[in-house]
């Protein structure tokens, strides 16, 4: 594996690990009156970001999948 490979998977790595990030600050932020919300999330094959909240109305759903939406982009963040 050559420099160049190995500095593509730590950018990525890394763009992903601050997504993650800003999306569970984001997430936090909508549910902090829902003392029941947890959390999990995974990353598929393409490298989205699947975030699966329990204890969280639709509504809060929705207006974090368009936090997300507006802050990285359509497709790169899906809540559940």
């Amino acid at each position: 594996m050559g420099l160049g490979e190995t500095l593509g998977m730590y950018l990525a790595v890394t763009e992903e690990n601050s997504r993650k990030n800003l999306v569970f600050a984001a997430a936090l932020n909508f549910a902090k009156a829902q003392a029941e919300a947890s959390f999990s999330w995974s990353f598929d094959k393409d490298r989205v970001l699947h975030i699966s909240i329990t204890g969280l109305t639709l509504a809060g759903k929705t207006a974090i999948q368009i936090f997300c939406d507006t802050q990285f982009g359509p497709g790169k963040v899906v809540v559940s």
